[in-house]
């Protein structure tokens, strides 16, 4: 009883946004248990620590992954006064010490202090060089990868305790080592539920900053965890939240997991024509019959199972639809379904059959921050079949950029819109701006992994007349081939004094993908 009185009086809640992603995570305070021992990324046995210590030392580690030295080392110095035979501490405490005050006595007793205790402890020599060599700043250099190993040290020999995995997490976070932070992130859900909440809207974060890979792992670990209402208690299970859910089955269907496409699909709610019409649009047709088949089979009234079977063996027809004075009382279609149907049928029936396909139950809704399906989407709008007014308004700003035309200013400030469509917005409304600039450097790091990302990174520098970095060539170069923004973007750049024939291939790659007469005109020039 006492120890659960503690640990609810020392829960905090640590903003996600100011460090990561916007999702709020609520930390525990930690139990007992030893502390780490690590050496040239070793993990060694250390003795018991006491819950006290450990939450003082927890709680500067926090701090000093914000940023916030002087708390880290107020923190720090109180974990070494209910523990002070702990190297590990005494360490930490020098080394905030000498960040904030640079070299003197009182660091050099605090190193002198740890290795008294083990002399052995490689972590104090290392930290004690590392200050040693401290410029006027009083910033050390090349520590991060020393204090990334000592983290994942910690999260190994603490592998059942909640904290060790949060710590890792935020380190991971505020460093931008995202696949770290997500590792965290996945252990914190299987040990926290009432936690899972916010790490699907931390997930849904991830995916709207170009991270999709990391995301989509999140998003299938969370909808992994045993139970109906996989979020804790009663509240709102992450399966309910529309883009996570969707994440996860993509996880799935990129590693042709049969097995988990069934169990998230039914956790989510989602019938398996979703799943199938994710892999359809995904491109993998195979993995998308064996998903559909035994419903067709099973139900073959059921209309989004048969259009999703007909379409996937290339035979999608109008002739499948209901008739127009029943299609209302019609169970509106999956955007999975519906999009790619629709896609299908305006090459071989033209416009009007494909929008029949997306009238039907009144309407298709195309879900917002969706990577997947927003293209399509897109391309359907572009041919007519879909009102731009229709689209959310991140497909909205997609489908601007490929008319050569400015999105509306409301559309790149909407609350709606992720982070990698607001700063393409602003990339295409003002591309010179600080405040665009700024986004850029905040999204840096998915600009070799999010086409969107590279191609307002590219618009960005080119419109200051700096070099484009070669971050985000390389995504745009990956995305040409398939993507037409990335396409038309790297024409901007190769068109900046690139050889000739460099150019005449990015305009072929433009032409194989232009859709819109601004798209048409440019691949010709």
């Amino acid at each position: 009883m006492k120890r659960a009185r503690a640990s609810r009086k020392c829960v905090s809640r640590v903003a996600w946004g100011a460090l990561a992603w916007g999702a709020v995570l609520q930390l525990g305070c930690a139990g007992g248990g030893p502390v780490i021992r690590v050496t040239n990324g070793h993990v060694l046995a250390g003795r018991y620590i006491a819950p006290t210590a450990y939450e003082a030392f927890l709680r500067g580690a926090l701090s000093e992954a914000k940023g916030d030295l002087a708390h880290a080392l107020a923190e720090y110095e109180a974990a070494a006064a209910y523990d002070p035979n702990e190297p590990e501490i005494w360490t930490r405490v020098g080394s905030i010490r000498c960040r904030i005050e640079g070299r003197g006595p009182h660091e050099s007793s605090d190193f002198a202090t740890a290795l008294s205790l083990d002399e052995h402890y490689e972590p104090a020599v290392m930290a004690r060089r590392a200050c040693e060599g401290t410029d006027a700043s009083g910033a050390t250099a090349g520590s991060t990868d020393e204090e990334r190993r000592r983290l994942e040290g910690l999260t190994l020999l603490h592998g059942n305790r909640l904290e060790a995995w949060e710590e890792l997490a935020i380190w991971g976070a505020t460093h931008g080592d995202v696949a770290l932070a997500v590792r965290g992130m996945i252990a914190v859900a299987r040990r926290a539920p009432d936690r899972r909440l916010a790490l699907g809207q931390a997930a849904a974060s991830l995916a709207g900053r170009g991270y999709l890979v990391e995301a989509r792992q999140l998003a299938g670990a969370l909808l992994d965890t045993e139970g109906d209402r996989n979020s804790g208690g009663n509240g709102t299970a992450v399966a309910a939240l529309p883009l996570v859910a969707r994440l996860a089955l993509d996880e799935a269907v990129l590693g042709r997991d049969v097995r988990r496409l069934y169990a998230r699909s039914a956790r989510a709610h989602l019938g398996l024509e979703v799943a199938a019409g994710r892999a359809w649009c995904a491109g993998d047709v195979g993995l998308a019959r064996e998903l559909i088949l035994p419903t067709v089979k099973a139900a073959p009234t059921n209309l989004a199972a048969r259009l999703v079977y007909e379409g996937i063996s290339g035979r999608a027809s109008s002739r499948l639809l209901p008739p127009p004075l029943t299609a209302l009382d019609t169970a509106p279609l999956p955007a999975e379904v519906a999009l790619p149907f629709a896609r299908d049928l305006l090459l071989t029936e033209g416009a009007d059959a494909a929008m029949r396909v997306l009238a039907l139950g009144g309407g298709t809704v195309i879900p917002p921050g969706d990577a997947r399906m927003t293209p399509i989407a897109v391309e359907l709008a572009i041919a007519g079949v879909l009102r731009a007014d229709a689209l959310p308004p991140d497909a909205r700003i997609e489908l601007a950029a490929r008319r050569g035309v400015a999105p509306a200013p409301s559309e790149v400030i909407d609350p709606s819109v992720d982070a990698r469509h607001k700063l393409f917005g602003l990339a295409l409304l003002r591309p010179a701006d600080a405040a665009t600039l700024y986004e850029a450097r905040r999204l840096e790091g998915a600009c070799a992994s999010d086409p969107l990302v590279a191609a307002a990174a590219a618009k960005v520098s080119i419109a200051r007349g700096e070099p484009v970095s070669s971050c985000a060539r390389a995504g745009l170069e990956v995305a040409a081939p398939a993507d037409p923004i990335a396409a038309s973007v790297l024409l901007d750049v190769e068109a900046r004094g690139s050889p000739a024939a460099a150019v005449d291939h990015a305009r072929q790659r433009l032409a194989a993908l232009a859709r819109t007469a601004v798209e048409r005109a440019r691949a010709s020039e």
